[in-house]
């Protein structure tokens, strides 16, 4: 390809391409079958992580940096994938990762299993045009069946429940808001990397949406906590703060680092004595001048303390200034003396966030709060204090060489959560935080679409025997939309298909199994792929015999596996459009820029 650079009357420089099509441009269906061939050998290597008995993968990044995990966005980013059509579907599991929070490795396996049915299709000499047309009226009928097998959230799923309500010791399923949420939020946990620790971040996640909708008129407006790790710990201490965590930290050592029902005075003025707001300089002509202006600053930084805790504060924060020492060293050993815990100056962004959340007015000048202190009235102070139930200080010792934390627990304004996620390690309590993040975005979406669907393989199926019943009531004249609906039907299968592979059973068994359970109906229709799991029962003589269960399917709904509605239905429809998008390439142009003359 020859390029030459043109200016342009808009002052950007045009591109004339002159390509050599018999010798720089690959043909159909070279491209097509190469395409497929690529996007299969992405979910090849993905399809190792799907389930709770997916496997994890370990990356090793150009620095050195390590990264252990089993989500699909997260290693499809890490990789280097070069191949054109490849990279589509890393771009569509970052796209479900950050639309629904879940299902990023599912949606690659379906949209492969589709271009391997459309090879089939495409051989058989069906036109690309009806197989992306039927695809798609495939994936609508799809939803559609979906929709019809879910399971609503009853309206008593109320945001105060989740603090309250008993988590069943055993997995079983009950039709109840707050359980719903807990097994939804416990399925998607259940394939991280944190599986082992599922009922606990399920609690931990559940009570942090509740916490959430207290402060959110409706649940479109929920919004995700911050999530802050801290390595050395194992992963069952994790906390979730009901209030505000922010990186800061203690401005001197000998301050408190724990207060019980703290009172905060926020200023977002320098503390110190008046100064001009322009540029000068000050002579001092002897030091008997230079003693009384210590003297002053003295003076000044006792009276600034003083008044603080005639207040009734217990501690400190002030708005970091750009011109000017926001915090004097006078007042900051005033305030050390008198036991208040002070912070070193922080951004704009997060003293209005201490103010929002503690319901702190801030102070303007420092002559406010000695005005204030004089006065009897509590209510003639032109500022309002903050309160919490706890503050606590995270140095660098207790975060592991992260930056340091302050911890406001249980502050007067509800409606705000933040996760203090710890690991072993920092690889281990990083991918804590992705898994986290993951089940948060599940049970957002869930409350905004209000519905779920059983999991483990069996909406899949359940949908696959349904295209299968509609693909038979078309005519002759639908031949071609009745060969493009079974070949959906067949990809739909892929998941199940990849979760017993993973989990250890005989796929053609397990999956002619599910097929037989759904058709027959009833109890069957909310049948599964069992994934294997390990009981341990302990005998009296301190040894422990393992058990797994036989059987390769089970009923999901006694199990109280189930996944967010929304997000099943957006998995599909994005994967057809990816599988079509890929399908529609006839030719691959590699384009070369020439510098400019």
């Amino acid at each position: 390809i020859n390029a030459e650079y043109m200016g342009g009357k808009s002052g950007r420089q045009n591109v004339i391409v002159t390509m050599l099509l018999e010798k720089h441009q690959v043909h159909t269906p070279d491209v097509r079958s190469a395409n497929i061939v690529a996007c299969q050998a992405v979910a090849a290597s993905v399809s190792s992580m799907l389930g709770p008995c997916g496997r994890d993968k370990l990356i090793v990044l150009p620095d050195g940096e390590l990264i252990v995990t089993n989500d699909g966005a997260t290693a499809l980013a890490s990789m280097k994938i070069s191949h054109p059509a490849a990279c589509l579907l890393v771009e569509l599991s970052q796209a479900a990762d950050m639309n629904e929070g879940d299902g990023t490795t599912s949606v690659v396996v379906f949209a492969a299993a589709l271009l391997r049915t459309s090879n089939s299709l495409l051989a058989c000499g069906i036109p690309v045009r009806d197989i992306t047309l039927h695809f798609g009226s495939a994936a609508a009928d799809a939803a559609d069946f979906a929709r019809g097998l879910s399971i609503s959230l009853p309206p008593d799923c109320s945001p105060f429940q989740s603090r309250t309500a008993a988590i069943p010791s055993e997995p079983h399923f009950q039709h109840n808001g707050d359980t719903l949420l807990y097994q939804l939020a416990r399925t998607a946990i259940n394939s991280k990397l944190v599986g082992s620790t599922a009922p606990t971040f399920a609690r931990l996640c559940t009570d942090a949406i509740a916490e959430l909708r207290r402060g959110s008129n409706s649940d479109q407006e929920l919004t995700s906590p911050r999530v802050f790790t801290i390595p050395g710990a194992p992963l069952d201490q994790s906390e979730l703060v009901r209030g505000l965590v922010v990186k800061a930290q203690c401005i001197h050592p000998s301050m408190p680092r724990f207060l019980r029902g703290p009172r905060v005075l926020v200023f977002c003025c320098p503390v110190q004595l008046s100064r001009p707001s322009v540029d000068f300089s000050v002579r001092v002509p002897d030091i008997a001048a230079m003693d009384r202006m210590l003297r002053e600053d003295e003076r000044f930084a006792k009276a600034i303390a003083a008044a603080a805790k005639r207040c009734g504060a217990d501690m400190v924060v002030v708005q970091e200034s750009v011109t000017d020492v926001a915090l004097s060293s006078s007042v900051v050993q005033s305030l050390q003396l008198l036991g208040i815990l002070a912070l070193r100056p922080l951004p704009l962004a997060i003293i209005r966030e201490i103010c929002d959340k503690t319901g702190a007015i801030p102070v303007a000048t420092p002559q406010d709060v000695i005005k204030a202190a004089s006065l009897s009235g509590a209510h003639d102070h032109p500022f309002r204090l903050g309160r919490c139930k706890e503050v606590e200080v995270l140095d660098s010792s207790t975060t592991g060489s992260m930056s340091p934390l302050v911890v406001f627990r249980d502050c007067s304004v509800p409606g705000s959560v933040a996760f203090l996620i710890r690991g072993a390690t920092l690889a281990a309590s990083e991918e804590a935080a992705r898994a986290l993040n993951d089940v948060i975005a599940v049970l957002r979406r869930a409350l905004q679409c209000r519905a779920v669907v059983l999991g483990g393989g069996c909406v899949e199926v359940a949908v696959s025997v349904a295209l299968r019943q509609l693909a038979d009531e078309f005519g002759l004249d639908a031949t071609v939309k009745r060969v493009v609906y079974l070949a959906f039907a067949e990809a739909l299968l892929a998941v199940p298909q990849t979760l017993a592979r993973n989990s250890g059973l005989c796929v053609s068994s397990t999956i002619s199994q599910l097929i037989a359970l759904h058709r027959r109906g009833g109890a069957g229709a909310q049948c599964g792929v069992a994934v294997e799991q390990l009981q341990l029962d302990h005998t009296p003589g301190g040894l422990t015999a393992a058990t797994t269960s036989a059987s390769a399917t089970a009923n999901m709904r006694d199990l109280g596996v189930v996944e967010g509605l929304a997000g099943k239905q957006a998995q599909w429809i994005m994967a057809v459009q990816a599988a079509t998008t890929i399908l529609r390439i006839d030719a691959c142009v590699t384009g070369i820029r020439l510098p400019p003359k």
